[in-house]
This record gives C-alpha cells, structure tokens and sequence, in this order.
C-alpha cells in the first residue's frame, strides 16, 4: 500500500514506485491520499488537486489501479486529535469522523480483496522460463541461489521436478540487474539499452574491466536475491536476471502460424481432440470433482461435453496442480 499526497509532483514520484515495484513482481494493493480534500457546508475542496483521479482518467495503464484501490483522507481536526492522543480513529469512532472512517473502511476492503485473490491468482507465461531442451516450463518465482565455491548455483522448480545448474557468477555481473540484458560482452564492450537500470559514465582513460568474485547472496522477499561482490559492489537482482544469466530463456505462446498447422485447427477453435500433431495436454487436477466437462470442438464457438475421465483418456492428459 502506497501513501502519498495529491500534489502533481508527489502523484509522479508515487508513479514510478508503482511501476519500479511492479516490474519486480510486487503489486500494488491500493493508494492512500493523505490531505486529500477539507468539506465545508456539504461541499469538497481540493487544494492540491485531485491527486489519483485525475491521472486514472488520463493513463489507467500505467498506473495500474482503478478507483476502488484510490483512498482519499481529508484533512481532518478529528484525525489530528487521534494522533495526539493516541487513540485511533477507527476505535474512537468520533461523529464528526464520519468521512475519515468510509475511507479506512474502503482502504480495508481494496486490501482484502486484493490479498484473498493473490494465492489463487495464476501465473502468465512470462513468468515462466524454460532450459536447454525447452520441453519443461520452470516458475520464475521459484528460484533460489546460492554461492558455490566460486560458482553461483541456481535452482528452479517445474510441476514435474526441479533443475539445479552451477554457472559462472560474471554471467550474472554482466547483466542488467532488472531485465538481465548483457550490459558488457566478452570484449567488455558495454552494451547498454534505453531502459537499463545502469548509468554508465566514460572517460577518455581506457579500463580494464576485471571479474569480481561473489562474496555473499542474500534472498529479498519477492524481489529477487542481493549479491555483494568482491570489489566492493551490490546489486539486487531480479528473478528474471538470474535466469537469463544461468542460460534460461523465457517462455512464449506459439505463434499462430505454428499453432495451426500442428494442430491443424484454427486459432481460436483449436481442440485438445483429434489434433493433426498430438501435442502434450496438461489438465488441472481439479477436473475430477465435475460431472462434465466442455472443450471446443475444433471449431469457433462449438464446445463438446464429455467425462472428464473420457477426457484425460483421449488426450492422455497429465493431471497436475494448475490453478494452486
């Protein structure tokens, strides 16, 4: 949950939090509009503007909340006295706290929501990454690594097993800490994109560029793990990065082309039965507790229903913890 004012400058610097957070698979739960408005004889007034609103209107996407997640607190004399007293309001309840406790109360029930939906929400596929023989998807949120002697030792867990892979730490050091883009190739030429995370100031002296060792990695949360180099250096490195430097590339939908002529079905009607080329079916486990099930029946908008035991049996489905 981030808190902010609605000042023009404060909303853009609560912004790029949003997104840095976002891009490191952090969401955002809601926003809380500190000094918000004051109400006088019915009427709201809004001396620094009207913060979050205003900016939902002009770009939703990049801010990445809706108006249910925006809490506006007013500027309050009942809020003030709790904080003196040390009371909270919402276990006060003062009458003329009326508008201050609809907004905790909104605060309250975006988080709720919010948090309930999280452990059933399913990853996308660009969460996913896939190793040499790209026949097994691996969970990004998955991965753990540790130092190995003078190696980095990553390990990364699938729904059919697990893949541990020692490589080499400048692999690591070389990269873009967020996006795991090779920032410096073998020649120790720097490669660097408009997005990078890495200011890169030159000078006329010609550098070497040496290859620290690690010194320590440590989880951070959601975040990915931090690295402490040899030299002196610390970076926090994304999950991605980590992948990307062991070798991992990352997991796309098929192209369409490619879709339909191995199955040859048409995109968007494209059945798991009676495909030109069988491909591998993964059904979630939770198919057995329904009587029937439907599928589309290799054209758009035409659905067939069966078993789901006919199911698994004509597509020799592997049955695996999907929606978990």
């Amino acid at each position: 949950v981030g808190v902010t004012t609605p000042s023009k400058l404060a909303i853009a610097d609560a912004r790029k939090g949003i997104e840095m957070f976002s891009t490191m698979g952090i969401p955002t739960m809601a926003m809380v509009e500190n000094m918000s408005y004051f109400e006088v004889d019915g009427v709201k007034y809004f001396p620094f503007g009207k913060g979050f609103s205003d900016f939902l209107k002009e770009d939703k996407a990049i801010v990445g909340l809706d108006a249910g997640s925006i809490c506006q607190l007013p500027l309050s004399e009942a809020a003030n006295d709790a904080n003196d007293s040390g009371v909270p309001l919402t276990i006060s309840r003062p009458s003329q706290a009326k508008r201050d406790l609809e907004a905790f109360r909104k605060l309250a029930e975006a988080v709720t929501k919010k948090l309930f939906r999280l452990p059933y929400s399913k990853p996308d596929d660009h969460d996913f990454v896939v190793f040499e023989d790209g026949k097994e998807k691996f969970n990004l949120s998955t991965i753990q690594l540790s130092k190995d002697n003078d190696s980095l030792l990553l390990r990364i867990f699938s729904e059919e097993g697990a893949l541990q892979k020692r490589f080499d730490p400048k692999e690591l050091r070389n990269r873009d800490p967020k996006t795991g883009d090779v920032i410096l190739d073998s020649n120790n030429s720097l490669q660097i994109e408009d997005d990078s995370m890495v200011e890169v100031y030159r000078s006329a002296a010609e550098q070497k560029v040496s290859s620290p060792l690690v010194k320590r990695v440590d989880k951070k949360a959601k975040v990915g793990f931090e690295v402490a180099w040899s030299d002196g250096a610390k970076f926090i490195y994304s999950h991605r990065a980590i992948a990307k430097a062991a070798g991992g590339k990352k997991a796309e939908m098929a192209a369409p082309a490619l879709v339909e002529r191995t199955t040859g079905y048409v995109l968007g009607g494209v059945s798991p039965l009676g495909q030109k080329k069988r491909l591998e079916t993964y059904i979630d486990q939770s198919i057995s507790e329904f009587e029937t099930v439907f599928v589309s029946a290799g054209r758009r908008g035409l659905e067939i229903e069966l078993a789901p035991e006919a199911l698994v049996m004509l597509t020799g489905a592997t049955l695996v913890s999907i929606s978990s």
